[in-house]
């Protein structure tokens, strides 16, 4: 029936089925068995060459970092000037990350996908991320250093004149809170404003260069480039602020109504309409203070940074050994200048504060104080690659999470000793203030997001008309009629920080998840989550400890068992407000 050449291959099959049903042979087995031991060797091998080669980077680049960070302190703290060394320095550092061989080989370990050990997986990531942004020629790469450094000179080299006087930022900042003469609140809103002048066109030619250099590594624009080093991508990003831009559309409305009817009463406009300068920050990124809505009199006379300090002792951070001797410098009294900068990241953490006076200073020491905490919670036994924050998002929120408590009633009781009596009257306002601050911000931030899309998309388009309507549609900021003016190179993270700024609206929302899931683990204690060290200890083992060996994403599973949630933010923002 089957003819000869069948019947050999239906032998050939029971043949082939008999030996599948009694497993392989044992010469079988010692084949694959040898397999597994080459491949295993092959894994450890490839394993031992890349700790190898990333040590190697690291015996580099760690004294380089620090040198440029140290160059970086010396200019905030003590006024250096020499924008050419830091141009330097930092051109050292990724000169580093030109080598293509380097690279090509980091790129063939990552798309093989053969390393096992998670660290060493995670640090190959982060490696790779760093040698690609900077596979550029040499001079392109250099000219992007330069001119970095260059539009930062200008930008902070930039004196404001009123009146034909200098005068310095937090004198106009202080003019535009307290007084009451629209045509001098103008002056003062145009002398904030003039540094765009001279700022704008080298910032424009520097996006132009930044997308040059993001075009040769196959990107876009340089904003996606950079989204893609946070490990991050545009349209995931765009429905986050959608969600939120649609999401607050109607409680923002109320509660702009409200404030343009309190300004308008206070400065005596009538019908007139409101224009920049009659708010009392020129970017409107901070909500004006209503009537009797003033927390700044609640703080007089109390050494609430002392009390700061003690507050994140009582939750196991000591931040005394970071924090530089310049906390509170007479004559800052309505500057607010902080940063937290790891010099290195062998322990060596440094805190400047002068935040002046008032709550905005209080939120912002606080705020600087919950990143040298999260620093100080980074194990020194995490590879060198892993020893720092998992993500600036996860970095902002706890930062954001501590700033918060400076409009929170039971810790100003608590920690800044605010007398009971005035926090029995401003118990009813505190909590509308900071809906209000949150609202006003995440409103300002969704402009500064989209614009920096805009301008990266194409720069030579009219970024002035284009500033102009997202501050109409977003904040609903009308600008005077005819006025044209380059605002936006005026704003500091555009120079300094580029494609940060959706880090914070991020960073709040993650900063209720973490308040929630602290208040959750508080709920049998007596007290507020703050007044329970147990907190200091979750944030420090389910957050901090992890460094960066875990992706923002798997940290945020790992710690709150799901990932970004708006639900807490929204629910927070969109409530009806209480008068």
């Amino acid at each position: 029936m089957y003819g000869k050449m069948g019947l050999f291959l239906l032998g050939l099959a029971v043949c082939f089925l008999s030996m599948a049903c009694q497993g392989p042979s044992r010469a079988t087995r010692q084949l694959v068995h040898q397999d597994r031991s080459d491949q295993k060797n092959d894994e450890e091998r490839e394993e031992r060459d890349l700790s190898i080669l990333l040590e190697r980077d690291v015996a580099v680049l760690a004294p380089l970092e620090r040198g440029l960070n140290l160059l970086f302190w010396q200019a905030a703290a003590e006024g250096l000037d020499d924008w050419q060394r830091l141009a330097e320095q930092e051109m050292q550092l990724r000169r580093v990350f030109l080598d293509r061989d380097r690279f090509e080989q980091l790129s063939a370990w990552k798309n093989q996908g053969r390393i096992q050990n998670r660290d060493l997986r995670r640090q190959l990531e982060m490696a790779w991320l760093a040698y690609r942004e900077n596979q550029l020629p040499e001079p392109l790469l250099r000219d992007l250093v330069r001119r970095h450094w260059a539009v930062a000179q200008v930008y902070h080299g930039h004196q404001a004149k009123l009146n034909g006087q200098v005068v310095s930022e937090a004198e106009l900042y202080d003019l535009l809170v307290h007084s009451q003469d629209n045509k001098l609140r103008r002056k003062a809103y145009e002398a904030a404003m003039a540094r765009g002048l001279v700022v704008a066109g080298p910032l424009r030619d520097l996006a132009r260069l930044r997308n040059k250099a993001a075009r040769q590594l196959g990107f876009d624009n340089y904003y996606h480039l950079q989204l893609a080093n946070l490990e991050m991508d545009l349209p995931s990003l765009n429905r986050w602020l959608d969600i939120l831009q649609k999401g607050t559309q109607a409680a923002w409305t109320q509660e702009k109504a409200h404030i343009d009817r309190a300004l308008k009463e206070r400065l005596d406009l009538g019908n007139r309409p409101l224009r920049p300068w009659h708010y009392e920050d020129p970017f409107f990124q901070q909500a004006p203070r209503l009537g009797v809505e003033n927390p700044d009199r609640l703080l007089e006379g109390l050494d609430w940074a002392s009390s700061s300090f003690r507050f994140f002792q009582h939750l196991g951070f000591d931040l005394k050994p970071a924090l530089s001797q310049k906390l509170i410098e007479s004559g800052e009294a309505s500057a607010f200048e902080a940063f937290f900068l790891p010099v290195d990241r062998e322990g060596d953490f440094r805190l400047l504060a002068r935040p002046g006076q008032g709550e905005q200073g209080l939120s912002t020491l606080l705020h600087e104080f919950g990143h040298g905490a999260y620093a100080l919670g980074i194990p020194s036994g995490l590879p060198w690659w892993l020893r720092q924050v998992a993500h600036p998002i996860v970095g902002e929120a706890v930062a954001i999470l501590f700033s918060r408590l400076s409009l929170d009633a039971e810790w100003l009781l608590r920690w800044a000793q605010v007398s009971p009596s005035l926090l029995e009257q401003a118990r009813s306002w505190l909590p509308n203030l900071r809906r209000r601050n949150d609202l006003v911000f995440l409103r300002w931030a969704l402009v500064v997001v989209r614009f920096e899309q805009e301008l990266y998309r194409d720069p030579d388009q009219d970024l002035n008309a284009c500033w102009r309507q997202l501050r109409q549609e977003i904040q609903g900021v009308e600008e005077e009629p005819g006025r044209d003016a380059p605002d936006w190179a005026a704003v500091l993270h555009l120079v300094s920080t580029p494609v940060h700024y959706q880090n914070y609206i991020l960073g709040e929302m993650l900063a209720c998840q973490l308040e929630g899931r602290l208040r959750a683990l508080s709920a049998d204690s007596p007290g507020p989550w703050f007044q329970n060290p147990k907190s200091g200890h979750w944030l420090n083992e389910a957050v901090f400890s992890a460094g960066a060996s875990l992706g923002w994403r798997a940290l945020l599973q790992q710690a709150l068992g799901h990932g970004l949630d708006e639900k807490n933010w929204l629910r927070d923002l969109a409530y009806p407000a209480i008068r």
